[in-house]
């Protein structure tokens, strides 16, 4: 038996992997709807508990996970009633009590969600279209803005499609807008399940991988989900103090895993990122996720942190966020100055300071910027001379005053 297992798991690794070359040979749709469904279907009382009977052996947990590692890696073949079967599998064997099983379940989850935002992003890509046809016929429509593309706009996407002068197919986009909707709703459906399960499992994990794991899929379901997150903030930004300490547990023992605390730290970011971006003053207004970003962002932007360095530029991301959702600068955003100006010296990020600092300006916040005036006027320069310097160099120009000072000595 064991032998055989092995052998199974090795071949669906295989063709898992290599997908892309065995597709016409093994088509998943078929496989998934005349095993792996009835797998994952039959056995999933007894990972979750339900049957009385204790858990699974360890067969039967190794082809749980390898059956939900696979509908994550070939997720992309699977029919809409299919999909559908799959994703709400997959988020109900978040739950399992069996630890692998789960976060192969996250995994699952993870990347069929990725579809999503894949979905969204064609979407996106007609809106530039549209915008940038609109520019290049001088604003014939009057100079209107661009419809906000969502699901059920059909009016706004056509409209689109006519101004983008074949950049998009129209089948192509069609089939994004209904996979869309339909995705999108089954995800609203389930939201608070799939949560439920994920905060279950956060208190379950001691290991730092994992809990990026978990965090990334929080991540790009708020991305995807944006204001239907709305009724589960509070779920949400209760669990964020959770991995905000237990992280600073880990930095200040000594002999941690600086590369693991980042990417924790980077997910834990993103996570809040998106949450404010999303859901804009009701994300700020709540205290627990001010209790974790403004420290987050604190820790993130200063320099003597041995992370710094990797996580800089989202940290700037997050802070450009959080200054774009308001009508005003908080007074710990104020704060995050001090840090902001180790970061203009070292002048490695200043294209991202210098919009964040315009925002201070745009916020009716210049005050705050006084005291670090010289230090960002020293910034403001560097950059204007080292502009000039590109420009004169692609022009030739410097290259030309050098020769002809040389043929002058």
């Amino acid at each position: 038996v064991t032998c055989y297992v092995t052998c199974y798991v090795v071949t669906c690794r295989c063709i898992g992997e290599g997908y892309s070359h065995v597709a016409s040979i093994v088509p998943f749709s078929q496989w998934y709807a005349s095993e792996l469904s009835g797998l994952l279907r039959s056995r999933l009382p007894a990972f979750l508990g339900a049957t009385g009977e204790g858990p699974p052996d360890i067969i039967a947990a190794v082809l749980q996970a390898r059956a939900l590692w696979l509908v994550g890696a070939c997720g992309t073949e699977l029919e809409r009633e299919q999909w559908v079967d799959a994703w709400g599998l997959s988020v109900a064997h978040i739950g399992a009590q069996d630890l692998v099983v789960a976060l192969q379940a996250v995994q699952a989850v993870l990347l069929l969600a990725i579809q999503i935002l894949d979905d969204q992003a064609i979407l996106d890509q007609v809106a530039a279209a549209k915008l940038a046809a609109s520019k290049k016929n001088g604003g014939a429509a009057g100079g209107a803005q661009l419809p906000g593309l969502t699901v059920g706009n059909a009016a706004a996407v056509d409209a689109a499609l006519s101004a983008a002068e074949g950049v998009q197919d129209d089948e192509t986009v069609t089939a994004a807008r209904e996979r869309l909707e339909w995705r999108l709703a089954m995800l609203t459906g389930n939201l608070e399940q799939l949560l439920q399960h994920v905060f279950g499992l956060l208190g379950r994990l001691s290991e730092v991988e994992s809990s990026v794991r978990l965090l990334q899929l929080v991540s790009v379901v708020a991305e995807a989900a944006g204001e239907r997150l709305q009724p589960h903030l509070g779920a949400l930004a209760a669990a964020l103090p959770q991995v905000w300490q237990a992280s600073t547990r880990q930095a200040s023992g000594g002999n941690a895993d600086t590369g693991a605390l980042a990417r924790l730290h980077s997910a834990l970011m993103a996570v809040i990122t998106h949450l404010v971006g999303k859901l804009r003053h009701a994300a700020m207004a709540n205290e627990q996720v001010q209790g974790v970003m403004y420290p987050l962002l604190g820790y993130a932007t200063n320099l003597q942190n041995p992370e710094a360095e990797v996580l800089i530029e989202e940290a700037l991301k997050c802070w450009g966020v959080a200054l774009a959702v308001e009508p005003s600068v908080a007074p710990q955003l104020v704060g995050l100055l001090g840090n902001m100006s180790h970061l203009l010296r070292r002048g490695k990020d200043n294209s991202a300071a210098f919009q964040i600092l315009e925002a201070y300006l745009l916020l009716q916040a210049s005050q705050a910027l006084q005291p670090y005036s010289e230090v960002i006027s020293a910034a403001l320069t560097a950059a204007i001379r080292n502009v000039s310097k590109a420009v004169l160099d692609s022009c030739g120009l410097n290259a030309a005053a050098a020769a002809a000072a040389q043929q002058q000595q």
